[in-house]
């Protein structure tokens, strides 16, 4: 899934003050201005999300790559040890299971 994230570049056409639009995920009403709000608002697969938003996930998103990150090392050292042994190491339970 490929996810498309667009600055956005259209606000040089609105006037000062205008209408950009209603974020996607708080629904408060984005302005023209020059704030993080408005400056730091995102088209994302077509969902509107500003700035505040964005700011509100920024641990959340490091948590998730980090969890990410220690997935995929799990899941190349089970790789590795059913293709040398035939077996691999729980470690939730610490049992050798078959593969």
């Amino acid at each position: 899934m490929q996810i498309m994230v667009d600055i956005m570049d259209e606000n040089k056409f609105i006037a000062d003050g205008g209408l950009i639009g209603k974020c996607s995920l708080c629904s408060c009403t984005v302005r023209k201005q020059d704030n993080y709000l408005s400056k730091g608002t995102i088209n994302i697969n077509g969902k509107r999300v500003c700035g505040r938003c964005l700011y509100s996930l920024v641990n959340p998103v490091k948590r998730a790559e980090t969890l990410y990150a220690q997935e995929i090392k799990d899941t190349g050292k089970k790789e590795l040890q059913i293709e040398q042994y035939g077996v691999w190491v729980n470690p939730e339970t610490g049992k050798i299971e078959k593969a």
